[in-house]
């Protein structure tokens, strides 16, 4: 069971940024190229770190998140915006080297390397919450209601529940009702884009 779980959320996860990609490409979605530079770091941190806390095949979604962080880094660098680096993304970025150099030197902290990233990942993420409350069009909406499924699914495909496994998803599945809860909301409010 936990195999078709995980392939459902990586499935989910996959599927999700096809609308949020193709939106980046009609310049509707503007993500922030630090915001997804430190969840491609973070991502593959903790994935290395879910392997080997026996995460199983959930590690899975962590390899689908490594691949898509990148590739939308990518294509935020290539969008020729300027972008505005904030205090807290050069935090964030500090604190997933710190948990990747914690983790790389002494496996045995893989709790306090969990517990950095993803830190450093919702810190990472105020950013978009606050742009998507000014701009609630700026972002994919069901992109991120995919996202949050896949999340949720995720936990179902663990092979072993520990704080190590467990920590990053519960952590940003509040994070991604909230954004949702802020798009939809800052719509009503805002009105149908023109």
């Amino acid at each position: 069971m936990n195999v078709f779980f995980a392939v459902i959320s990586a499935a989910l996860s996959f599927i999700s940024m096809v609308p949020y990609l193709r939106d980046i490409f009609r310049k509707k979605t503007k993500p922030h190229p630090l915001s997804f530079l430190v969840w491609s770091i973070t991502s593959a941190v903790w994935t290395a770190i879910a392997v080997n806390a026996g995460a199983g095949v959930a590690a899975l979604l962590g390899v689908v998140d490594i691949l898509l962080n990148f590739l939308i880094f990518i294509l935020a660098l290539r969008e020729k915006q300027k972008w505005v680096v904030k205090k807290f993304d050069v935090v964030c970025f500090v604190v997933a080297m710190v948990s990747l150099v914690l983790w790389l030197f002494e496996r045995n902290f893989a709790g306090i390397s969990v517990t950095l990233i993803t830190v450093a990942e919702v810190v990472g993420f105020m950013p978009t919450i606050r742009k998507s409350w000014s701009h609630p069009f700026s972002e994919t909406l069901s992109s991120w209601i995919l996202t949050l499924l896949a999340s949720i699914l995720f936990i179902f495909a663990l092979e072993t529940y520990s704080f190590v496994t467990l920590a990053n998803d519960v952590a940003w599945i509040p994070c991604y009702a909230i954004l949702i809860l802020v798009l939809i909301v800052r719509r009503k409010k805002i009105g149908v884009k023109k």
